[in-house]
């Protein structure tokens, strides 16, 4: 009761989110557009690159998307704001503890502020009583209000326009050693644009962002992180029965959406982790692989792969998100954790 009940003196929260039935939920519809071009010239100095292009653009109408949870707790904000300013409606938060031996305790905001001082702990221990702005769907801590959990419907919301490009360079030669391939798959995301979401006035995290294009989203209420530049190139090498990969995949980096409420709410050790951007991140997988003819053409060929993926097991980038939990300090959306596996298969074809 000392502030407004606004997205600005809000605070950073995490929820568990429940979906409910949608029974009014319609179809979205989207216009997809794409133009590109493939080149591959057939003699000279060029002969075996190819060199591919493709521009994209994806405008979607009415999608399906999970409410906001600030969109959800509007009902309880409209609550809050009926009683807070009755002093008849405050009780003690140390009375919301379980085990308090005086449940519910009254107290008169006016009169603590008046005896120990707006800001003192007697005044902040001072809260309008929970049980007048509780609604269905959504659970609260009672000692100190803390968002627990919440029904979200899907709703038919919201436009999205995507738009960007995907590029594919190759080149191919042969020689004594065998036959050679080197090749580059890369995709840039221009724009991931959200309009017209009810509950997304003040965008992604309340930061006004509303372009998801290389940036963490909302960590998957509405988006998940959607890096803008990310790629692979890859060697490949053939010889008689013999075959060799290295593929290295890369991630650009993108921006930390979640920034400004970890310095807002952290401490200084929290706040002295936290980064505006996640740093880029590239892996190295390799693959060997033997093909195998048996001599009875009733085992017929056997292909016989070796490989390791995550070669180097390089470094997660860092991010941090207010709780120091050594199992949250990397994008899970992005990143794989799992480190260095080595794999071995056999396939059999007959």
């Amino acid at each position: 009761g000392l502030l407004p009940a606004t997205v600005a003196n809000g605070e950073s929260e995490r929820l568990v989110n429940f979906g409910v039935p949608s029974p009014n939920l319609g179809n979205e519809t989207a216009d997809t557009y794409s133009i590109g071009f493939i080149w591959e010239p057939s003699s000279g100095i060029l002969e075996g690159s190819s060199v591919q292009m493709d521009f994209w653009r994806f405008d979607f109408s009415d999608r399906v998307v999970s409410e906001q949870p600030s969109s959800v707790v509007k009902e309880e904000v409209a609550l809050f704001d009926a009683a807070v300013g009755n002093p008849a409606n405050y009780v003690t938060q140390s009375s919301l503890d379980d085990g308090a031996p005086t449940p519910f305790e009254a107290c008169d905001p006016n009169v603590v502020a008046a005896t120990f001082g707006a800001g003192s702990d007697e005044r902040l221990n001072c809260v309008v009583d929970p049980r007048l702005y509780m609604v269905p769907g959504i659970e609260r801590k009672f000692a100190d209000a803390d968002l627990v959990s919440a029904e979200l419907e899907s709703v038919n919301a919201g436009n999205i326009v995507s738009d960007g490009v995907d590029i594919k360079l190759g080149y191919s030669w042969q020689s004594d050693y065998g036959d050679f391939r080197i090749g580059l798959d890369y995709t840039h995301v221009r724009q991931y644009e959200v309009s017209d979401l009810p509950g997304f006035d003040g965008g992604f995290n309340g930061t006004g962002v509303t372009d998801a294009a290389g940036t963490t989203g909302d960590g998957g209420a509405t988006l998940q992180s959607l890096p803008d530049n990310r790629g692979y190139l890859t060697f490949n090498w053939n010889r008689d029965n013999h075959s060799f990969t290295a593929i290295n995949r890369h991630i650009g980096s993108y921006q930390n959406l979640g920034y400004d409420s970890v310095l807002a709410d952290g401490n200084t050790l929290i706040t002295s982790l936290a980064r505006k951007k996640v740093d880029a991140y590239q892996t190295w997988d390799v693959q060997y692989t033997y093909t195998h003819d048996w001599a009875n053409d009733r085992f017929g060929t056997t292909v016989f792969s070796f490989g390791v993926l995550d070669l180097f097991e390089g470094d997660l980038p860092y991010i941090e998100k207010g709780d120091l939990s050594t199992l949250n300090n990397f994008d899970l959306n992005t990143f794989d954790p799992r480190g260095r596996r080595i794999y071995a298969r056999a396939l059999l074809q007959f």
